[in-house]
């Protein structure tokens, strides 16, 4: 994968998490809370500029029920 294909993926992945988390009346310190991180690091993430989120993000993403809304997402897209 170029760096240009790998930093569009982290910017669509970023613009999903921020849709989901606004769709949920979220603020970026809600989610920070809610996984046990950082407002600066949700940020970074939503707008591509931590194009390597380790994997306990992610899972706290998801076990934030993220992944269900973006699986739909995902599937909407085909």
């Amino acid at each position: 994968m170029s760096k240009h294909s790998h930093t569009a993926g982290c910017r669509k992945l970023g613009a999903r998490l921020r849709r989901l988390r606004k769709a949920r009346g979220w603020t970026l310190q809600d989610t920070a809370d809610a996984i046990g991180s950082s407002k600066s690091h949700i940020y970074e993430m939503e707008t591509g500029r931590n194009p390597n989120p380790t994997i306990g993000t992610v899972i706290a993403l998801a076990d934030q029920e993220y992944e269900r809304e973006y699986a739909a997402e995902l599937r909407a897209d085909r």
